[in-house]
């Protein structure tokens, strides 16, 4: 499948805050026949500036990317679950269990074909999260680590909300966050959504997250 975007600028979420969309050209045709859609684990990237890996071990970086992809996953379901769409989605505990509980690892589902996942789990089409926090500083990566353990998120996710170790850590950084609708017969991106944010001296890193979450789910193009 071809995806025809057309992208536009949309209003800023909040100071230093732009984002962007775009859809397949034939969207509206193809989600007619969507009834029940997932919300993947997101995928992070996330790497500490090479002045500061000696603050910072590999082990502990990995760990703080599983952590963020399902703070990210339950937040998206919270938000999803407070407003009305024309498909099902998914609970995440569900597909959580279905992705995981054989064994799969995280580092294995990032590799693995979005369609492939869909079809793991049963639905017409996915939402796919990422995010890139590449040029960011210790401190901001410092809110994953004291998270509890992945596992018992992926039990627990859809019930809790976001919450990071200390939400008083300003952001200084410039952080991406992209969202994408992908069909599960296509492996077709049919719509997406992408939120950046660039050095908010004053703003909680929590926030940015939550606001553009929130957002989403208001302008989710299922949405009635």
């Amino acid at each position: 499948m071809k995806c025809a975007f057309g992208y536009f600028l949309l209003f800023s979420l909040y100071a230093c805050t732009t984002s962007q969309k775009s859809q397949y050209s034939k969207f509206d045709a193809v989600k007619a026949a969507h009834k029940t859609i997932a919300i993947l684990p997101a995928f992070v990237k996330l790497l500490v500036p090479d002045n500061q890996q000696k603050s910072i071990t590999k082990n502990e970086i990995e760990d703080a990317q599983v952590k963020l992809s399902f703070i990210i996953q339950n937040e998206m379901y919270k938000w999803f679950q407070k407003n009305k769409y024309s498909v099902t989605v998914q609970d995440v505990r569900y597909s959580n269990r279905t992705l995981f509980e054989k064994g799969l690892s995280y580092e294995q589902y990032k590799t693995m074909p979005t369609d492939t996942l869909a079809k793991i789990l049963g639905v017409d089409a996915v939402v796919v999260c990422m995010t890139d926090l590449t040029k960011i500083s210790y401190e901001s990566v410092n809110l994953y680590l004291n998270l509890s353990n992945p596992i018992s998120a992926i039990a627990s996710v859809g019930l809790s909300g976001m919450s990071l170790a200390n939400p008083q850590v300003n952001v200084i950084d410039d952080i991406d966050l992209f969202f994408r609708i992908v069909d599960a017969n296509t492996n077709g991106i049919l719509w997406e959504k992408s939120y950046k944010t660039k050095n908010q001296t004053n703003a909680v890193l929590e926030k940015f997250y939550r606001n553009a979450i929130k957002n989403l789910a208001k302008i989710f193009p299922y949405r009635k």
